[in-house]
């Protein structure tokens, strides 16, 4: 082999490393299979895996209660303070692959529906598994829940009635596998539930109280709303006001006068002589004659002089009498 092949081999070697190396391991959701198993008898790890200082495990019993454990190491050897009881009970399993129900302090009649284990992102109960019910009844009400009737007869689906802590749904004993079906969270009133295996409930065990989980909401059609254009009212433009001709001021209308007849304009300042009124009605003033007659006595002007008796200035004579 010469030195071209050899530099070719070994970069196509380091570029397959690379690329092995540039590949992440498939991403696991809490939804996927888990890789351990949950039985009637406990929970025990995938092969090569045990359980260490400062993991914890945490179930739900019947669908409402959690219960948790947690290992802790300096508990092994001592049940001293801290350590007593429980937690040195469950110190005892660290380095083993499998943990029984009675380590968590359960016994008797119960179910697990949900288990999440420290170090692993899979959840049991949140991939579809069915509960894992121990000690059962053959499908009677475990301890706290209550039997509506002995015979459902809704088919495959119920609808709750009012808000449950926990249901059970029990499926009919002439059907194979698990009776039991816990709803996860407990049920809501109005929604419907049916058994993920499709079985024909026989029925109901029931603890009435809050859910721990919220219901899925049907999206609701929202009706865009309909913006209305302003209508606008146009301004009014006030009237233009012509000023009067003259420099009147607006809005003052001069006073009339009415001449009095024949013409003549009145005398200013003179007031009716001797407090006469003005005549009303039909009354008629009296009105004096003028007329000179020829026995009236003519006045003749006469023109004053300096001294000596009066000279009359024309030559009509003065008549008396």
């Amino acid at each position: 082999m010469n030195i071209a092949e050899k530099i070719a081999g070994a970069l196509g070697a380091t570029a397959v490393g690379v690329a092995m190396w540039a590949i992440p391991a498939a991403a696991t959701g809490s939804d996927d299979p888990t890789p351990y198993t949950v039985s009637t008898a406990g929970i025990q790890l995938p092969a090569g895996s045990t359980f260490h200082d400062g993991q914890e495990i945490n179930v739900t019993v019947n669908g409402t209660t959690g219960v948790g454990i947690h290992f802790e190491a300096k508990c092994v050897s001592s049940s001293a303070a801290e350590c007593a009881g429980k937690l040195h009970e469950v110190a005892q399993y660290i380095g083993a692959g499998f943990i029984p129900w009675s380590a968590f302090g359960l016994s008797g009649e119960f179910c697990i529906t949900w288990v999440q284990v420290g170090g692993f992102t899979e959840h049991f109960g949140e991939g579809g598994q069915k509960s894992v019910c121990i000690n059962s009844n053959n499908g009677e009400c475990p301890d706290g829940y209550t039997k509506p009737s002995d015979s459902y007869g809704g088919g495959s689906t119920w609808t709750a009635d009012q808000d449950y802590q926990s249901v059970i749904l029990v499926a009919g004993g002439d059907q194979d596998g698990e009776r039991n079906y816990f709803i996860p969270g407990g049920a809501t009133q109005g929604q419907t539930y049916s058994r993920p295996d499709g079985k024909t409930i026989s029925h109901l065990c029931l603890i009435p109280g809050t859910p721990t989980t919220t219901p899925p909401t049907t999206p609701s059609t929202t009706t865009p709303e309909t913006t209305t254009p302003e209508t606008t009212t146009p301004e009014t433009t006030p009237p233009t006001t012509t000023p009067p001709s003259g420099g009147e001021t607006p809005g003052t209308t001069p006073p009339t006068t009415t001449p009095p007849s024949g013409g003549e304009e009145p005398t200013g300042g003179e007031e009716p002589t001797g407090g006469e009124s003005t005549p009303t009605g039909d009354e008629t003033t009296p009105t004096e004659d003028t007329t000179t007659t020829a026995a009236q006595t003519p006045v003749v002007q006469t023109k004053v002089l300096s001294a000596g008796p009066a000279t009359a200035v024309s030559g009509t004579p003065t008549y008396t009498g």
